[in-house]
């Protein structure tokens, strides 16, 4: 029988290959989604491309329900698992699940009555409502499948299982982009299709929470318990994932509206076309943050502090190195990548292409931001988890949206992201360096 994770050395070797999966499964749900856009962007021009930007914000609402279930509860999960409590884990893994799914059918439900006037507070205008209308009528009714596949995504990991967690994601990817070019490119069904494509590929991505259903496994779903006070510190562990998804979904929003006071529709298509692009990028950090995280949990509920102190430094080095490896991807791959969204716009090309190479500086700063605030997660700390996410992605972004541009112009849209990266990365590194001894990351 093979070695659980939770009981090998802590090597770089061993973690990569651990995590490689979750960051690949990242990856490709980063290329599946920049795949809707570049047939969007080709077989419905760039208005479409827009208007899925403007609907982008809710999508993200069923997105961060999911990731603050998942991540909140998975480290508690992990935690009781190293702890030798795996019935109290199942239980609390099937209330999670139950939980979450009913809220985002009622978030379904009030998106849906309140769409039309929504858009157009986030940046639509007359023109780009109807593909507002259209893309939304699909992705909002079934938002749930996203928020299922994001606790799929998490629980495949603390189960030992990222390699099915991968293939699916494969296979949802794949999925994706075969329906999106043929409801677009082929059938000519409009902006419709790209909804029609990644929610049923979402959903080929949920199907491994059948697995969960297998009692012969450790971790399964057991008789759900609706503790409220465990199903809250679940929530309120997690909340830092959903406040990065919600705040996300704002400053995309405010990213709209300032690029449309700038450059028109389509300073919204270039943004929206570097948003795609950005994807990609932080989906490397996003997913060794999300792999490597059960594995913090396991050793910290454990108690094997020396395991705990040599994952930690290695974490460090390695988050380093891919900061400098996307910021050496995002000058090299630029052109090319502005280019399949431009569609021949040569203006739009010439936007995108200008914003890019300044907003593309916050590489080198948002992986160290990405991985404290998982750390403090999967440590159970929600608390400062949250105080990083929200300066990061609400406070320092929102600011630098609305106070640079007035300075600056549309240069100060662009350097929005790395100005408030900057200011996150001393918040990441001053909390790290007070809590290190608390949590035994280093020795003393």
């Amino acid at each position: 029988m093979a070695t659980s994770i939770y009981a090998k050395p802590i090597k770089a070797g061993t973690i990569l290959k651990f995590t490689l999966p979750t960051i690949l499964m990242m990856v490709f749900m980063s290329l599946y989604t920049v795949v809707d856009g570049i047939v969007v962007a080709n077989c419905v021009g760039s208005d479409a491309l827009s208007a899925i930007n403007i609907v982008y914000p809710f999508t993200l609402v069923f997105m961060a329900v999911g990731l603050m279930f998942s991540t909140g509860s998975n480290a508690i999960i992990a935690k009781k698992m190293g702890e030798g409590k795996q019935d109290e884990a199942n239980r609390l893994m099937s209330g999670v699940a139950i939980t979450a799914t009913v809220i985002s059918v009622i978030i379904a439900v009030l998106f849906t009555i309140f769409a039309e006037p929504m858009y157009m507070m986030f940046g639509s205008n007359e023109k780009i409502l109807p593909y507002c209308i259209d893309y939304g009528s699909v992705m909002i009714p079934y938002g749930f499948v996203m928020c299922w596949q994001m606790l799929n995504q998490s629980y495949l990991v603390t189960a030992d299982k990222p390699h099915i967690m991968l293939i699916f994601s494969i296979l949802s990817g794949c999925t994706n982009i075969v329906l999106d070019i043929l409801f677009m490119a082929v059938w000519g069904i409009g902006i419709i299709g790209a909804g029609l494509g990644t929610i049923i590929g979402m959903a080929v991505g949920a199907i491994p929470l059948l697995l969960f259903f297998n009692k012969k496994q450790a971790l399964h779903f057991g008789k759900p318990e609706f503790k409220v006070k465990e199903i809250l510190f679940a929530m309120a562990n997690g909340s830092s994932e959903a406040v990065t998804n919600l705040s996300t979904a704002v400053t995309t929003a405010l990213f709209n509206i300032q690029m449309m006071q700038f450059a028109g529709a389509k300073g919204v298509a270039a943004i929206s076309a570097i948003l795609y692009i950005h994807f990609i990028f932080t989906a490397v950090s996003f997913g060794f943050t999300s792999g490597v995280s059960p594995i913090i949990s396991f050793n910290y509920g454990a108690q094997n502090h020396e395991k705990l102190q040599k994952l930690f430094r290695l974490c460090i080095k390695i988050t380093l190195i891919i900061s400098l490896a996307m910021i050496a991807a995002s000058e090299i791959f630029a052109e090319p990548l502005v280019r399949i969204f431009s569609a021949g716009d040569e203006e739009l090309q010439q936007i995108a292409l200008g914003g890019f190479r300044i907003f593309a500086i916050n590489y080198l700063l948002c992986g160290t931001n990405i991985f404290a605030s998982g750390l403090f997660t999967a440590l159970n700390n929600g608390k400062i988890s949250a105080v990083i996410s929200v300066a990061r992605t609400l406070v320092f972004e929102c600011a630098a949206m609305l106070i640079l541009p007035m300075f600056i112009g549309i240069n100060g849209v662009w350097l929005a992201l790395p100005a408030a990266e900057l200011c996150a990365v001393a918040i990441s590194v001053t909390f790290i360096v007070k809590n290190a001894r608390k949590y035994h990351l280093i020795k003393g």
